[in-house]
């Protein structure tokens, strides 16, 4: 390789330059790529767009491959240089792999534990049947007998049916904002679980143990399989996200294992997981089997609960009957409240308990009592039979709300008032009702949803709603204990004032006070703001270790000392080395001799940029040291382009080298001069096509082009990344880049802080209109970033703009 490179430099200077020029392009199409894959992990880490983490892998493997290939690429371009380049990514994407790395499932047994076997051990029983099971043996309260089917159970399952490659492979592809095809691979999913086969092993343990238990019960006792998956009922509490198969008879206790395995890539199951930030194969399916109970009435209690005025009871909600109506959402509990002592004293009732307040009593002393054993605050499943014997179905920990009840001075007055918070918080948005027939994650994302009930399914739009409000449910409902792990404002009311509520109607929804507003009330939802703070600070936290060697730039000044192969401390770096040193490869004079087919040319202009000019098709005339004139480079999207950058009513301030770049100090530590490196800009040229590349300081502009006769070949994509500013400032500004290029007929797509639009197949006059409007879009945001300082500003910045777009001109044309 190494001879015949040189060889080809040495008695070959034309072919020589034409193979660098492919080597070129190849780098640059693995830039494109590599920098899609970048702002696409970016969105995940910072929260934009949360995927399974068998996504972040292949967008990450993805990036391995198209680095991989620049790196390939440079090299070629010049072989000695940098041949350390592949070897400094190796050493990150090891460090990379080690941080991606999760423990091989473990597929030994036990398959099958009894409760006592099952008390603590959460690996295995996870955390429902292990909490359960603790309550069980180590105190006096009633639990209904039962066992396990253990996480490993599940973990030999997968691997018996070859399920985790075709599992992960879906999980790869899923977007939750992709709705109708993320449901559908939700059930392929779902349905690769139900037509699996149970392992022999684990199907005769489940037999065995149903039978034992069919002995003590009769051949006519009917069961509960209910979910226990490995971080259920903890940290997360996943309440409701997956499905419990309760009456079923001893023989269908197998399928019914499977329905509740299946469950675990429900939707809603999935996009929970997802958003809290946990992988498939960290939170393996056990299953808790029990016999039923025949409830006279059931409920949950939450042993710390909080008033109206912030003082702490506690409160049980129950109905007649099972309590699965009540956890489902589809029922109003009755709701009866105890003091905290030692013997809980009767407080208050709303609604029908559906039970004597005497058992009442002893359910929130139960409660207490759990809480002082798990060492926190407790949410416990209960039951009572016609014996008017208390059951224990669940205890996990319960999130308390210590959010008082506080009064502002708003604009408007409330439209619906003496609403139930069983979520608090506030929130603002845009009304939209939904029905059954609809998915949640279809709602657009700032809504304030309502429905019918507080259905489990609602959590699919918890990343995308300001609030939700309801017609039916409690604070025991499995959405309500969701809702308030993300800290979303639920309301539930009358029916009949709710339906007054407009689809399209802006309101502000205060789950604190329970009370609707009109419009947007900005004192109470300052805390929605903090609430997505939070959220992207959690992101951030779960990523930690993985933003510095992926996404992070550290080398942001080509001149600088550290601009180095061993300098290259992330990803990122090596791209944006790669990148810097193949236009420097591409634009350095061919051979020592100056020999080749073309030279580089600084181009002739007024305007504060240094541009290097590269002709594909031969040299351009006039000496090599000679600056050259737009008009003198043949190119005509070229043209077009910069008599957009140069029109009248461009922003370039003749100040700015001393004004501008003092303001870009501020940022980046350095001084820089009109004439740097670091600023310098190049364009690859032929008649009908350009590949420039503008630079601004810490922001860029890349053009691709081809504009000629034939519409069917014409194109113009452009691509704008970076900025001086923070981040939301580099936002503002993509969003008046966004709007203008939409007016002006561009497909746009913005990933975190990059933009990409493209218009193509359009005629020569549009094509030349749509360079120019390019040009002068980038004259006008130069470090409007800085400037910017909300949305209003860029909605008023924009409609000016495009209302004056009808006066632009081309070159010998008026637009």
């Amino acid at each position: 390789m190494l001879i015949k490179h040189f060889a080809r430099e040495l008695f070959m200077p034309g072919k020589a330059i034409r193979a660098r020029y492919e080597d070129f392009k190849g780098l640059l199409a693995g830039d494109d790529l590599s920098l899609e894959h970048i702002a696409n992990l970016q969105e995940t880490f910072y929260g934009v767009r949360p995927v399974d983490r068998a996504r972040v892998l292949k967008l990450y493997h993805g990036l391995l491959e198209s680095v991989g290939e620049m790196t390939e690429r440079l090299s070629s371009m010049r072989p000695l240089r940098y041949r350390g380049l592949h070897d400094r990514l190796d050493e990150i994407s090891s460090l990379i792999d080690e941080e991606l790395a999760e423990p091989e499932p473990v597929t030994e047994p036990p398959y099958i534990l009894s409760l006592r076997e099952a008390a603590g051990n959460y690996d295995c029983a996870g955390g429902k049947g292990a909490n359960l099971a603790r309550v069980s043996k180590e105190t006096s309260f009633e639990v209904p007998p039962g066992f396990v089917i253990s996480t490993r159970a599940f973990n030999l399952h997968m691997e018996s049916n070859s399920l985790r490659g075709r599992i992960d492979a879906i999980l790869s592809e899923a977007l939750l904002c992709r709705h109708t095809e993320f449901f559908r691979q939700c059930n392929e999913m779902s349905e690769m679980i139900l037509q699996s086969e149970i392992p022999a092993k684990i199907l005769e343990g489940i037999r065995g143990e149903v039978a034992r238990l069919t002995d003590i019960y009769g051949r006519d006792a009917v069961f509960a399989v209910r979910s226990s998956a490995w971080a259920e009922d903890g940290e997360s509490s996943f309440a409701g996200q997956y499905e419990s198969e309760l009456n079923v008879p001893a023989e269908e206790v197998p399928q019914a294992y499977l329905k509740v395995l299946a469950s675990k890539y429900s939707t809603r199951a999935v996009t929970y997981r997802i958003l809290q930030g946990l992988s498939d194969s960290s939170t393996p399916m056990a299953v808790l089997v029990m016999p039923m109970i025949n409830a006279r009435a059931a409920g949950v209690a939450y042993s710390c609960d909080a008033g109206e005025h912030g003082e702490q009871h506690v409160s049980i909600h129950s109905v007649p009957g099972l309590g699965s109506s009540l956890v489902d959402g589809s029922r109003t509990p009755g709701t009866c409240l105890f003091t905290r002592d030692d013997k809980p004293l009767f407080r208050d009732c709303k609604g029908c308990p559906g039970v004597e307040v005497d058992v009442l009593s002893e359910v929130a002393a139960i409660s207490l009592e759990l809480e002082k054993y798990f060492g926190s605050p407790q949410d416990v499943e209960w039951a009572v039979d016609d014996n008017r014997r208390i059951s224990v179905l669940q205890s996990r920990p319960f999130y308390f709300e210590k959010e008082e009840a506080v009064h502002f001075e708003v604009d408007e007055n409330p439209l619906i008032t003496g609403l139930t918070g069983v979520s608090t918080g506030a929130g603002s948005g845009r009304i939209l009702r939904l029905h059954d027939a609809q998915d949640p994650a279809e709602a657009p994302r700032g809504s304030v949803v309502v429905f019918e009930t507080l259905a489990p399914n609602l959590t699919r739009c918890l990343d995308r709603v300001e609030a939700v409000i309801g017609t039916a449910g409690g604070r025991a409902s499995h959405f309500a204990t969701v809702a308030r792990e993300y800290g979303i404002p639920v309301v539930v009311g009358d029916g009949y004032e709710i339906a007054g509520l407009e689809d399209g109607q802006p309101v502000t929804v205060d789950a604190v006070n329970g009370i609707i507003y009109p419009g947007r009330q900005d004192k109470l939802v300052a805390a929605a703001e903090e609430r997505r703070r939070k959220t992207r600070e959690g992101s951030l936290e779960r990523y930690r270790e993985l933003i510095p060697l992926i996404t992070t730039l550290n080398l942001t000044d080509p001149e600088g000392e550290n601009f180095t192969q061993e300098g290259c401390r992330s990803i990122h770096d090596i791209i944006r080395y790669t990148h810097e040193k193949g236009v420097s490869e591409m634009f350095r004079l061919v051979g020592d001799s100056g020999r080749g087919m073309s030279r580089s040319r600084k181009l002739e202009t007024e305007l504060p940029l240094t541009v290097y000019v590269l002709g594909l098709e031969g040299d351009f005339p006039g000496g090599r040291k000679e600056p050259l004139p737009v008009s003198k480079l043949g190119c005509r999207p070229m043209q077009e382009l910069w008599a957009g950058l140069e029109a009248e009513e461009a922003v370039w301030d003749s100040r700015m080298h001393h004004v501008d770049w003092d303001r870009f100090d501020q940022v980046s530590a350095g001084i820089f001069s009109k004439e740097a490196r670091f600023l310098s800009s190049y364009a690859l040229v032929a008649a009908d096509y350009v590949h420039m590349m503008i630079r601004f300081g810490y922001h860029f502009s890349v053009i691709d082009s081809v504009c000629g006769e034939e519409s069917k070949n014409n194109y113009v994509k452009f691509r704008f990344k970076g900025g001086g500013a923070d981040f939301d400032g580099r936002l503002l500004r993509l969003g008046f880049i966004d709007r203008v290029l939409r007016a002006g007929g561009f497909s746009v797509t913005i990933r975190s802080d990059m933009i990409d639009a493209e218009l193509s197949r359009r005629e020569s006059n549009a094509t030349r209109r749509a360079l120019n409007l390019l040009g002068r879009v980038m004259a006008r945001t130069r470090m409007l970033d800085m400037k910017l300082t909300d949305v209003t500003e860029v909605d008023l910045m924009a409609d000016e703009f495009i209302e004056n777009m009808h006066s632009y001109k081309v070159l010998g044309k008026d637009r």
